[in-house]
């Protein structure tokens, strides 16, 4: 098991080995951290656009839509304390890890819609 401490302000984008995962924070409070590749087909989920009218983030290469209910389901088990996410995941702790702070990444907050 591998615990990876970061403050979501400074970094949105998580590499652990070879697999992506990012942060999607939401306006009305409260954050997740899920794979960045879309069910679908592996899509970058990351870069999708979130539809504030229908509370969906969508990837961009099919339009798969993924409700906050679905995004919570495939989430990785995160908790957000005093600014700070911990996010465990089920690999073995000499894991690389690289954090990002990318621009363009999914979040309701940047006031994008569809």
């Amino acid at each position: 098991m591998l615990v990876i401490r970061f403050d979501p302000t400074q970094y949105n984008y998580i590499l652990a080995g070879e697999e992506p995962y990012f942060v999607l924070r939401f306006p009305e409070g409260g954050s997740l951290v899920s794979s960045a590749r879309c069910l679908h087909r592996g899509g970058p989920l990351h870069l999708g656009e979130w539809a504030s009218a229908d509370q969906c983030l969508m990837c961009p290469w099919h339009g798969t839509r993924y409700s906050k209910k679905i995004l919570a389901k495939r989430a990785v088990p995160s908790v957000e304390n005093k600014g700070l996410i911990s996010m465990i995941l089920d690999v073995s702790p000499e894991t690389s890890v690289r954090l990002y702070k990318r621009t363009g990444v999914a979040d309701p907050l940047c006031g994008r819609d569809s």
